[in-house]
């Protein structure tokens, strides 16, 4: 299994931009999510699992499952 780190809003490194890539990318390889709003400044909570929660809230209608957290 391989583990993989992101840093939404640059606070542990300096790698904003290749996180804020593989972060939407991931988002669309595992749950088909598209035209992410990117400006994580709008979203409540910038973090990976806040994000993933307003997502899930707004295209599912419900907040994403412990397995899919895990899987994503």
């Amino acid at each position: 299994m391989k583990l993989v780190m992101f840093d939404i809003d640059g606070t542990l490194t300096q790698t904003e931009q290749i996180d804020e890539v593989s972060f939407v990318q991931a988002l669309q390889e595992v749950f088909g999510f598209t035209e992410i709003n990117t400006d994580w400044a709008t979203y409540p909570h910038c973090s990976d699992s806040g994000i993933l929660e307003v997502l899930f809230q707004l295209r599912l209608g419900r907040s994403p499952l412990p397995t899919e957290i895990f899987t994503f």
